[in-house]
């Protein structure tokens, strides 16, 4: 009898919901520490531009052209407690644009620097603005103006902003960049798991040192390198099978690699072993100039266990893959750097795989 997979209800498209997406993104920020390991890190300026992003798709998705009301007593009330809170946690905002290639942050900076004159743009780049109450008066922007009215007519412009035919437009194209992506991860996943009755999944992030002068061409091109001397390995990574990775930038760590690497679950059990393989791999291709982060040594801490040993009919993790994979293909879509915009951010291994002729079919997740 054959094994079968019940038929999962996530979509890939389930994450253009707002704050679907923050779930887990931390997990794909690390940091440089001083045993030139890399770490998971919370990044105050990441955060920053994933809150304009939400409160940008939120105004958009339910339609919101106001934020705060007044009731009956004259006090200023949140029609909607989730906008505003991400107003409320906001620190920096206005120079996200000069990093960033996300239509989101594009909007939103546009519609504050046209409600705030030039000379007090300083004023709102900190933090204490916004986290002051809705009924403060701003007598520096506007005489009589409340805090509650400026941020009404933020809201409102940044609706009318959303409603333009290039907003509209930018979001579709990004779209489906991220459909492709992800598609052409699972693609991957799903014909291994045709082969293999158990996948091995590594997951190793991949830098340079912070001191180093290499660029990222260099960068590039010796994950090229890396890469290629992963397929080829005679030694003991000989038996990683497949690979897809993900260049980012970040603020603090500069340009980095979110690498996954397939392996036999079968024959291989090591995952934290054969990742630390691969981090020294990558470093003497880097002459020591590289410095990687090692996911599978604290792989329980994930919130989706998508890395060590799955099993093809295991339904719950075979899902968190896809979630996993949904994040790591979104991630340019809502922070692209735009010295990145000239470059290819995502790939997998190209390398053919032969379909076993033995053994039982197995049915793919339907994506």
């Amino acid at each position: 009898m054959n094994t079968k997979i019940k038929k999962i209800d996530f979509k890939h498209s389930d994450l253009q919901q707002p704050y679907i997406h923050l779930m887990n993104y931390e997990e794909f920020f690390i940091n440089q520490t001083n045993t030139n390991e890399l770490q998971v890190h919370v990044n105050a300026e990441v955060q920053d531009a994933i809150r304009v992003i939400s409160i940008v798709q939120l105004i958009d998705q339910e339609q919101l052209n106001c934020l705060y009301v007044m009731d009956h007593k004259g006090n200023y009330r949140p029609a909607t407690m989730a906008l505003h809170k991400l107003f409320c946690s906001l620190e920096h905002t206005v120079y996200l644009d000069d990093k960033y290639d996300v239509p989101e942050i594009k909007f939103f900076v546009e519609a504050v620097k046209k409600h705030v004159p030039a000379h007090m743009l300083t004023r709102i780049e900190e933090p204490i603005f916004w986290k002051m109450s809705q009924s403060t008066l701003i007598n520096s922007l506007r005489v009589g103006f409340v805090k509650a009215n400026f941020i009404n007519n933020l809201v409102h412009e940044i609706f009318e902003l959303t409603q333009q035919p290039a907003y509209k437009q930018a979001v579709q194209n990004r779209l489906e960049r991220s459909n492709n992506q992800f598609h052409k991860g699972m693609k991957l996943i799903n014909e291994l798991f045709e082969v293999y009755c158990k996948l091995l999944i590594i997951r190793v992030d991949f830098a340079f040192k912070a001191d180093s002068n290499l660029s990222l061409s260099d960068l590039k091109s010796r994950m090229k390198i890396f890469l290629k001397k992963v397929l080829v390995n005679k030694g003991e990574l000989k038996g990683i099978e497949g690979y897809i990775w993900k260049l980012e930038y970040g603020v603090q760590k500069g340009y980095h690699y979110h690498c996954f690497f397939f392996m036999d679950g079968s024959k291989h059990r090591k995952d934290s072993y054969y990742a630390q393989k691969l981090g020294e791999l990558w470093k003497q291709v880097t002459d020591d100039q590289g410095i990687f982060h090692n996911c599978n040594t604290s792989k329980f801490k994930y919130r989706h266990l998508a890395i060590g040993c799955i099993s093809h009919d295991d339904e719950e993790v075979r899902q968190n893959l896809e979630i996993v994979m949904s994040y790591l293909s979104k991630t340019d879509q809502f922070l692209m750097e735009k010295t990145l915009k000239r470059y290819r951010v995502f790939g997998t291994s190209t390398r053919s795989i032969k379909k076993s002729p033995s053994g039982r079919p197995r049915k793919n997740l339907k994506n």
